[in-house]
């Protein structure tokens, strides 16, 4: 019915059924994904995330980022599994299908950019969709729908963090979706959106970006746009709180079933009953730091620990030591020192 709908008004109450709107609550919590996106905006807009900026150059376009992101694939699965390949039939630079990721032929890449791509769309959604192809009953789990898009997009943001692959500005450009929607769904219309992020200090090429993503398939004069893009917020904090809890209630060994196929939180127990029983095979492409869950659980038990600590008022007793700082690059080593 949604894509019956683009371009008519009916089009955004059909995203938000299968999506959700930024005005919704987070699973199990109070605060709105509006809340939440405006509070990461603001973290990943201060002037230490600038501060961070390191040049990456975009220096492999064509074959030669095609040759790159293979062989780092290749090293995570099975040679030959997952192919690279160009393509001039995509509007995003990158594109996952089932078991190849699509590059777009005009685009130029990093290093850091495809390094990205090998663990967001190699290792979480071709991952997972192989993983589902090779259940012995449960095939189902390789096929993907809107109802397991928040858990596949926060899984994959997760890895890009617990990789340390991402990197502030596209952190902002994920919170960012956040804002635009609301504004979108608030009535604001394309040229609003992006002025908007525009005065933000966005750059207009972005911006430009940030706005064609929440208005593809709606009305660009208001009164439609497009909330998948909540997804990512939603599905980080979300996937986040679902280990947390996981390490909580002393059952961490349930975890590696965010990989067995295409699936959402609530499907991991009863999932996990039938991996007990031998209906569920367990996933083969898995992460390294779920398929030795130890880290991980040290990770999540020591942030489940500080959450207990009141960050305003430490804050405020370090605000006079950091007062007295001058604004400085930071100390970053060059990029051809090797450590062993």
């Amino acid at each position: 019915e949604m894509l019956r709908q683009r371009g008519q008004p009916d089009f955004q109450r059909y995203s938000q059924l299968l999506y959700g709107s930024a005005s919704d609550h987070l699973r199990g919590d109070r605060k709105t994904l509006k809340e939440l996106g405006a509070r990461l905006c603001d973290i990943f807009s201060l002037p230490g995330a600038r501060h961070l900026v390191r040049p990456y150059p975009k220096e492999f376009e064509g074959e030669a980022a095609v040759a790159k992101l293979q062989g780092k694939l290749s090293s995570y699965f099975s040679d030959g599994t997952v192919q690279v390949k160009l393509s001039d039939g995509i509007v995003s630079d990158a594109a996952a299908g089932g078991d190849y990721i699509k590059l777009n032929s005009h685009a130029r890449f990093s290093e850091l950019d495809l390094q990205v791509l090998e663990v967001h769309e190699g290792w979480v959604h071709v991952g997972t969709t192989l993983n589902g192809r090779q259940q012995p009953y449960a095939t189902w789990l390789s096929a993907g729908s809107p109802r397991i898009t928040a858990c596949q997009e926060g899984l994959a943001v997760l890895i890009e963090t617990l990789t340390f692959s991402s990197f502030p500005d596209r952190a902002k450009r994920i919170s960012d979706r956040v804002m635009a929607i609301d504004m979108a769904e608030r009535g604001a219309d394309f040229i609003e959106v992006f002025q908007h992020f525009v005065r933000q200090g966005t750059s207009e090429h972005d911006a430009y970006k940030i706005t064609q993503r929440v208005f593809r398939g709606g009305m660009v004069g208001g009164g439609a746009c497009f909330t998948k893009d909540l997804s990512y917020v939603r599905g980080y904090v979300e996937t986040v709180n679902f280990i947390r809890s996981a390490v909580l209630e002393g059952v961490p060994e349930i975890l590696p079933m965010l990989f067995v196929g295409k699936v959402t939180l609530d499907d991991i127990p009863v999932l996990y009953q039938h991996y007990l029983e031998g209906l569920i095979a367990a996933p083969r492409y898995l992460p390294p730091m779920f398929r030795d869950l130890t880290g991980l659980y040290v990770w999540f038990g020591f942030a489940s620990g500080m959450s207990l600590v009141d960050i305003g008022r430490v804050q405020h007793h370090f605000r006079q030591l950091f007062q007295r700082l001058p604004v400085a690059d930071p100390i970053i080593a060059p990029v051809d020192i090797e450590i062993d």
